[in-house]
């Protein structure tokens, strides 16, 4: 389960990268502007990652997974709905800062809830996941993009999190 939680977050940045040549010429902006729509959502969940730790911490796993998990979903509606760049860039953050917190609240699952067996197990299994959803992710948005529009490429984090 863990492991199919994790691969929204992998596919994330492989399906928008495809769609940017689209998503440049749809808001009337350089294909070079859009770049920021991959590079936010890395930036914004290596600053969530140490806050994902801390917020578990204190309000427990649950409560923060859950809302990491809204934070993505939104960001990446945002993000697929938005009129101009900048709104999709700060969609994009707003959904790498969840998909940071989600990360670290995966690992710590995997570290409070088995032992050293267990956890060696489930770490493969989410590596395998991840791996598969990140190696998807430029198919996912080749796929989605001329058929569905640069939108759908960009909601895919959102969808994703529908099939989990």
């Amino acid at each position: 389960m863990l492991g199919a939680l994790a691969a929204p977050v992998s596919v994330a940045v492989g399906a928008p990268s495809v769609a940017l040549p689209s998503v440049s010429s749809a808001l009337g902006v350089s294909f070079a502007a859009t770049e920021w729509i991959i590079s936010v959502w890395s930036l914004g969940a290596a600053v969530a990652m140490p806050l994902g730790g801390r917020l578990a911490q204190r309000f427990g796993l649950r409560t923060t997974l859950g809302f990491s998990f809204l934070t993505m979903a939104v960001g990446s509606v945002l993000a697929a709905v938005a009129p101009v760049l900048a709104v999709v860039v700060v969609g994009r953050l707003l959904g790498g800062f969840g998909a940071g917190g989600m990360v670290i609240c995966i690992y710590a699952c995997i570290d409070q809830t088995l032992d050293r067996q267990g956890r060696v197990s489930a770490l493969a299994a989410v590596a395998v996941c991840q791996a598969t959803a990140s190696g998807c992710g430029s198919l996912t948005g080749g796929l989605l993009t001329p058929y569905r529009g640069w939108r759908a490429a960009i909601a895919v984090p959102a969808l994703a999190l529908l099939a989990t």
